[in-house]
């Protein structure tokens, strides 16, 4: 992000500024290089981001760049405020790990036990189902009735947000599977206003930002108290846009903080050196999560868990209206990245890991290939399902073995370890994990950091996956226009050559494919669109589904810009 400007000594202060910045280098031209990451993906004229790095109890870089404020022009710098988003689990698990540490909780302890009102499918959820996301409460975040920016401004409470969620059945047994989830983390807060007899906003303040000395941070309750705050902004036909406003309930304790990367490196120095819980309770967050049948998934307690080669890495991702944020530590060499934006732009997570990889020597390339025979490789051939339509396949050919997910192209993956493929030249790596009878029982995908994906094996076919037709893609554009499915929250439809593209407000932008003439499919989400002719043979309605939720919505413009 940018550099405030000095109103004295004009002609000096700046300079020492861009010193003090540079001097944290500990390596030549690490800070060049950070630098030159951080350039090429934040323009100094539009919204951008803070980044601090740091290595054992050493800053070695810190910068802002873009813009805070289109409106005022005002630049970023490493104490620019961002609001964090699902970097607030971080907190939230540390507040309720202090809890069990003091005797007050248990991670054992069912829902029911402190929210009585809670569907009675809570008598089988643990609050630490909650915290490692295999509780099977479905993810209100992603319920589409509840994510128009009409409901996501209302002054709610956190009751009736809750009451808005709690109606839905559990997706499926607790421990069965792992299955991200903010509604977990927004019963957490409920648990701990309940335990502690204080708000969520005031349990964080008081056991965290205050005695931390983060006078950045704060519960983000609509307060402005906080003067270096940034502007959110959206992108849309007009470009960049501010993004509409989020009462502090929509995300509560799964993502309502705001802070600084500054204060973020306060906050992730305190946790690993056990300032607010002891290193007995602290380390649970930093352990794989089981599932019923033994198998370990990537996501401790708030935490995710993923790895830079055979280094461990501890980090989590956030995102909110108008704002992304990443922050990742690896253990072992003390390495901590923090990247906050006031943007959509998920640059964030691959500089985050290419600015470690820098620190640490660490550069991106082709593990070492470890030989297996057809044999070998059969033991994991396979389907593996990842929701209810989506599966990924894994399947050989001679001594070659291959990934294939829905419509792409097969990916040649090669064993560089036991249970472990990677795909030449690139971040991606594929892992088989045991159950407890030593059977590969599940699957994971990563590419950096916050992209795991999990699938379970199962003997169903990969039948039930979408396929994709062709059509001429000019018979697309009579469905290309805005359809407005609840006030505040349209999805826009539109084609790039023979490419079909939807987003809906405040998401991101999904290619579709056509399952019919009419019906279309998000290849990685459990989503589709259906258009409608209704009253005239123009298609004037869309429905839209994700997951096992549809709405519908009614066409309002016909063409909009790309």
């Amino acid at each position: 992000m940018k550099k405030n400007t000095a109103t004295k000594i004009p002609y000096l202060l700046p300079i020492l500024f861009v010193f003090a910045q540079f001097t944290y280098a500990q390596k030549p031209g690490i800070a060049d290089a950070i630098d030159q990451l951080m350039v090429k993906n934040y323009p100094t004229d539009k919204p951008g981001a803070a980044v601090l790095v740091a290595q054992g109890d050493k800053i070695i870089f810190k910068k802002g760049y873009g813009k805070a404020s289109l409106a005022t022009g005002s630049d970023i710098t490493p104490q620019s405020v961002f609001r964090i988003g699902s970097i607030t689990k971080q907190f939230t698990s540390t507040a309720i790990l202090k809890l069990v540490n003091e005797g007050k909780i248990s991670l054992q302890d069912k829902v029911v036990k402190y929210l009585p009102g809670y569907q009675p499918q809570g008598e089988f959820v643990t609050i630490e189902n909650l915290l490692n996301h295999t509780s099977g409460i479905a993810n209100y975040t992603g319920l589409l009735e509840l994510r128009s920016a009409e409901n996501k401004a209302a002054a709610k409470s956190t009751e009736q947000r809750f009451n808005d969620f709690n109606r839905v059945p559990l997706e499926y047994t607790p421990g069965e599977r792992f299955s991200y989830t903010n509604s977990g983390f927004f019963i957490l807060g409920m648990i701990i206003e309940k335990v502690s007899g204080i708000t969520y906003g005031e349990y964080i303040e008081k056991n965290i930002f205050t005695p931390l000395k983060m006078k950045s941070s704060f519960y983000d309750g609509g307060n402005l108290r906080i003067s270096k705050r940034t502007t959110g902004y959206i992108i849309d036909e007009k470009g960049f846009q501010e993004a509409p406003f989020v009462y502090h309930s929509n995300p509560f304790a799964a993502g309502a903080l705001a802070s600084s990367v500054e204060d973020l490196w306060k906050w992730n120095q305190s946790a690993v050196n056990f300032k607010i819980v002891p290193k007995t309770t602290m380390e649970k967050a930093w352990q794989p999560a089981k599932l019923n049948n033994g198998i370990k998934v990537n996501y401790g307690l708030g935490w995710s868990l993923t790895s830079i080669d055979e280094l461990k890495v501890i980090e989590h991702g956030g995102a909110i209206d108008g704002y992304l944020g990443y922050i990742l530590y690896v253990p072992e060499e003390k390495v901590f990245v923090a990247i906050l934006t006031n943007s959509t732009n998920y640059a964030c997570v691959n500089v985050s890991y290419d600015i470690a990889r820098l620190i640490l020597n660490h550069p991106q390339k082709n593990p070492v290939i470890v030989s297996m025979n057809k044999q070998q490789l059969e033991e994991y051939t396979g389907n593996y399902k990842i929701n209810e339509t989506r599966f990924r396949t894994i399947a050989t050919q001679g001594d070659r073995i291959f990934a294939i997910d829905g419509n792409s192209d097969p990916i040649e993956i090669t064993s560089f370890k036991n249970d472990g493929f990677f795909v030449k030249d690139k971040p991606e790596r594929f892992e088989f994990l045991r159950d407890q009878n030593n059977k590969i029982g599940a699957l994971t995908f990563t590419r950096n950091g916050w992209e795991t994906e999990m699938g379970i094996r199962t003997n169903a076919t990969a039948t039930t996956q979408k396929v994709a037709i062709s059509i001429e893609p000019t018979k697309f554009d009579e469905f290309v226009g805005v359809y407005e499915i609840a006030p505040g929250f349209n999805v826009k439809v539109w084609r790039e050559g023979k490419i079909f593209l939807s987003e809906a407000t405040g998401q991101g932008v999904y290619e579709i494919f056509p399952e019919t003439e009419t019906k279309f499919f998000v290849k990685d989400l459990n989503a589709g669109l259906e258009f409608l002719r209704e009253d005239t043979a123009k298609v004037s309605a869309v429905i839209v589904t994700i997951g096992k939720n549809s709405n519908k919505g009614k066409k309002i413009f016909s063409s909009p810009k790309k």
